[in-house]
């Protein structure tokens, strides 16, 4: 749709907001045009050093269904405002060909109930090839008359542009217990909040679930195939912020369902002061 003088200047803020956050700016999330209640954001898909593993489909596709989200919201409100992630759900496609470069993310507003606004996202790749299907619940946090505009967080020393941080942050050790793994929030894995992003949050709890059904395979049968499910949907509920101030986050993640072809895992993200950040629920297809 054409922008009009508002949109340019929600453009603008918004822009402004990605180029200085560390995880959308290192995943290099680009705003490419403002749609009929939503937006079409666009990021390479990450691959290279520190991707291995599934790191870098799991983070960027969480990053930019939560991020499209989050400014679909703002757009709708007139305001760089994004309120917190209340829940997401994210269902996964096919893993994107080899020669696929881009994720494209469109989002749509679809309502808004009470405090919350409801959104989906579809993400694709630059072939139209299908990745990844979104919906969630945002808080719709409306600017309150009189008050003073926010201060967002300053990240000093983060290189924007280079995944390369944030993805080996999120490896972890391979030989490490799944059982007691703790991922370190750096400010890499930060959101304008100073927070750790909500996308950052859901990749970690799917990740958390990868290692654990890697290592329930016997270490004398672990092959390619044999280690690496598939993930089908994983839905997070955001509770409490995680601060990325370089505490621990610490993932306890247990089998709801162990079948033969299907499994269900739950993952908690505690905090150092023992509360739970988030529950990541994610459900596999077993390889």
């Amino acid at each position: 749709m054409a922008a009009g003088v508002g949109d340019v200047e929600m453009l603008r803020r918004l822009f402004d907001r990605v180029s200085t956050s560390p995880v959308d700016g290192c995943l290099g999330l680009r705003l490419e045009e403002l749609l009929p209640g939503g937006v079409r954001l666009r990021a390479p898909i990450p691959r290279g050093p520190g991707s291995a593993g599934g790191v870098g489909i799991a983070v960027g596709l969480s990053v930019i269904c939560d991020a499209a989200g989050g400014w679909a919201m703002a757009l709708a409100q007139g305001n760089e405002l994004s309120g917190p992630t209340i829940e997401l759900r994210v269902d996964h496609a096919p893993a994107p060909a080899g020669g696929a470069r881009w994720m494209i993310a469109e989002s749509r507003l679809r309502h808004t109930v009470g405090e919350a606004a409801s959104v989906t996202v579809d993400v694709v790749d630059e072939q139209g090839r299908e990745l990844a299907h979104a919906q969630g619940h945002f808080v719709l946090d409306t600017a309150v008359a009189g008050a003073q505009p926010r201060e967002w967080a300053t990240f000093d020393g983060v290189a924007l542009d280079r995944p390369d941080e944030l993805l080996a942050a999120l490896a972890g050790q391979p030989e490490a217990d799944p059982d007691e793994w703790t991922v370190i929030a750096t400010p890499q894995l930060a959101n304008p909040r100073g927070q750790v992003h909500g996308g950052v949050l859901m990749a970690i709890g799917q990740l958390a679930q990868r290692r654990a059904q890697v290592e329930w395979v016997p270490r004398a049968k672990r092959n390619v195939e044999r280690a690496a499910p598939s993930p089908l949907s994983i839905q997070v509920d955001y509770l409490r912020p995680a601060m990325a101030d370089g505490s621990e986050l610490s993932c306890d993640t247990e089998y709801l369902r162990n079948g033969r072809r299907f499994r269900t895992l739950n993952t908690e993200l505690t905090r150092p002061d023992g509360r739970v950040a988030a529950t990541a629920t994610g459900l596999w297809s077993v390889a």
